[in-house]
């Protein structure tokens, strides 16, 4: 009910009914009653949970939430989580860094901040609302001004200039994350994100505050027009070429079959035979750098177009600087996840 009601408009009588209802059958009904809310359009109390909600959704998270389904559930490209936010350096710069949120932020805050975004707008985060002389309407964080231009972020991660000489009107907004977000996720779904966020930080499987693991890719599918020409013309191909397109590893460096699958996917119809994930670290000093691979079945790796053994660990003695990996995979032998980590460098995370 509360997410067919995601959907729906009621009106207020008939929210504030249901809103009695589920607040006096003595249940632990949060979810329906925010959604009874929203779908009112009721405003003030009617709208906040009480702290005995917050409370006893808070005892719900820590008994029942599985961070590990909730960082799939954060992925999902539907909520744009990954678009405004970013952990460990990977994703979106629109919204707050959440690398170490779960570690200093308490569950019923974490619950407030995405039930109430307005209400939790961390400093420097608020947007800013601009209309233009010829109609036009842009929302997003700010980024920088100049004597002529202003540059704000948008909710899709873009960076939108606006000459200043053309603004009618600008003001301070809120969040750009729009209230109801999750409003359509159940209620076991909502306790599994919960629980993800607020083991973020942690010591453990979601500390993201090392660049010891790759968790930024790009990868590239050899489809038939491409693999005829075989490793060498994708490894010369340029990581900013849109052949190549991002993705995110998990926290603990885990990219996932699903990632992998997708890119596959994406073209077909062109009958692709492998894909490749390219990841770049850096190094400081030259000398012996040692990388550890995962159990994968790799066709064939390369760092900076020389081929590699694929066994692992990989040994290779490399000058300082930025280097790349490459990783070939069969199209049809996809493994469950690909990671890559050193303990002699640090991965880039864009």
């Amino acid at each position: 009910l509360a997410r067919s009601l995601a959907k729906a408009k009621l009106p207020a009588g008939v929210a504030k009914a249901g809103l009695r209802a589920a607040r006096e059958g003595g249940r632990n009904e949060p979810d329906l009653v925010l959604a009874l809310a929203r779908s009112g359009d009721l405003e003030g109390d009617a709208q906040q949970l009480t702290p005995t909600e917050i409370q006893q959704l808070v005892a719900q998270i820590t008994k029942k939430g599985d961070p590990a389904r909730g960082e799939r559930i954060f992925r999902r490209a539907e909520l744009t989580c990954v678009t405004c936010h970013a952990i460990g350096g990977v994703g979106g710069k629109a919204g707050p860094d959440l690398t170490s949120i779960g570690a200093s932020a308490p569950l019923d805050y974490l619950i407030e901040s995405l039930l109430y975004p307005n209400r939790k707008v961390k400093e420097g985060f608020h947007s800013i609302l601009i209309e233009t002389k010829d109609g036009l309407e842009f929302s997003g964080i700010p980024v920088r001004e100049t004597s002529d231009q202003v540059v704000i972020r948008d909710a899709t991660n873009k960076e939108v200039s606006v000459a200043k000489n053309n603004i009618e009107k600008r003001a301070i907004g809120g969040s750009i994350m729009p209230s109801g977000l999750i409003d359509s996720l159940t209620g076991e779904e909502h306790l599994d994100l919960y629980r993800f966020l607020s083991e973020l930080g942690k010591p453990g499987l979601y500390d993201a505050s090392k660049g010891n693991v790759a968790r930024f890719w790009r990868l590239f599918a050899a489809t038939i027009d491409a693999a005829q020409f075989g490793d060498e013309r994708v490894l010369k191909t340029d990581l900013g070429n849109p052949s190549w397109s991002p993705a995110y590893a998990l926290v603990n460096g885990r990219l996932s079959k699903e990632e992998l699958l997708a890119k596959l996917k994406s073209v077909a119809s062109r009958a692709p035979s492998a894909v490749y994930a390219a990841a770049q670290f850096q190094v400081g000093q030259p000398g012996r750098v040692q990388l550890q691979l995962g159990s994968a079945p790799h066709q064939a790796v390369w760092i900076d177009g020389q081929s590699v053994t694929s066994s692992s660990p990989i040994i290779a003695d490399l000058s300082a600087g930025t280097h790349t990996i490459v990783i070939k995979l069969d199209a049809n032998k996809i493994p469950e996840h690909v990671r890559v980590e050193t303990s002699d460098g640090t991965f880039l995370t864009n």
